[in-house]
């Protein structure tokens, strides 16, 4: 009867890992995923603030606000240099399904491509 158990028990655990590896995204699936969020967001506004978020695992944070709203921008993957060319007061706009950032500083505009560490993006 004991043997039973363990064996009952075996095959239910090699059944359970073997289903969260075939269920879990990978690190590139969820990586396009959070790309093609990014590409989503639409945002135009001034950098009111731009830091290390200490409650967030230090994640880089900028803030933009509009006339209406304010957004939080924290996007760790980013690879084009915005994160570190933008400073407090600088112009932005990012259009819907749009992977370039503007960014006006003294009348002089630069455009980032948002570039992600995903392999293919």
């Amino acid at each position: 009867m004991r043997g039973k158990e363990i064996l009952l028990s075996l095959v239910f655990v090699t059944i359970t890992i073997v289903l969260f590896y075939i269920f879990t995204p990978s690190k590139h699936e969820i990586c396009l995923e959070a790309y093609d969020q990014t590409i989503k967001l639409e945002y135009k506004g001034i950098i009111s603030n731009k830091y290390s978020d200490a409650t967030n695992h230090l994640l880089p944070t900028i803030i933009v606000k509009s006339m209406n709203d304010s957004i939080s921008i924290i996007d760790f993957r980013d690879r084009s240099g915005f994160y570190e060319y933008a400073i407090i007061g600088d112009s932005v706009e990012k259009l819907h399904n749009n992977p370039d950032i503007r960014v006006c500083r003294n009348g002089e505009f630069k455009i980032f491509r948002i570039k992600y560490d995903c392999n293919d993006r």
